[in-house]
């Protein structure tokens, strides 16, 4: 990871590490973070605005936790925009940010995981993914097949949760403040009251 990582803010989201979404691209400020990002092999880092009102954030406008991500699969949409992938490799703690040259960059810190392997944090994974497959089946969520099959494939909890967090759909506030929750039990806790309202939710919607 580069020492000045270019910024990529994003409105109504938060990208989470072990996720992969697909961003639009418009904004002029946008546009040219995505092209300084190929100097540094397609690294930069995702943070989410705490205004989605706000069309030219400056380091005020967001969060102070975001995530590294590697862009993939950049299609032109037309001459001032494009839709990229951004996959999630790990959160990132931004100690400044700085303005200049046409874009937001910023310097910062890996934050590490606090991994808990005690049968409680094991148990609540297991709840968690329980919660995921039902809301995946009771939401109209695209791509819930192929979530419902990766659900399948990990069982290391704090991918079990980022991928539960990528999907719920809560405000962006809740979402952030799970995003900055690396303690894992902690956030397998706090996502757990999220899920089960979200799953009453669809049960009486539908």
């Amino acid at each position: 990871v580069p020492e000045l990582i270019p910024v990529l803010p994003v409105r109504n989201t938060v990208l989470f590490p072990n996720a992969a979404i697909p961003l639009i691209v418009g904004r002029a400020k946008s546009v040219r973070t995505v092209r300084e990002a190929k100097k540094y092999g397609d690294i930069l880092l995702v943070v989410a605005q705490k205004n989605a009102s706000k069309d030219d954030p400056g380091s005020g406008d967001l969060y102070n936790v975001g995530v590294i991500c590697l862009i993939s699969k950049v299609t032109q949409i037309d001459a001032d925009s494009f839709q990229l992938i951004a996959n999630g490799l790990f959160r990132f703690r931004v100690s400044t940010y700085i303005d200049a040259e046409g874009y937001l960059s910023a310097c910062g810190s890996k934050i590490p995981e606090i991994m808990n392997t005690s049968s409680q944090t094991e148990a609540l994974a297991a709840e968690v993914k329980e919660l995921g497959k039902s809301i995946l089946n009771l939401a109209a969520i695209p791509g819930s097949e192929s979530l419902t099959k990766l659900f399948v494939q990990i069982s290391e909890p704090s991918h079990i949760a980022d991928l539960c967090c990528t999907f719920l759909h809560i405000p962006t506030n809740d979402k952030q403040k799970l995003l900055e929750t690396s303690d894992i039990e902690q956030r397998l806790t706090l996502l757990l009251e999220h899920m089960i309202r979200e799953k009453e939710r669809l049960i009486l919607q539908n």
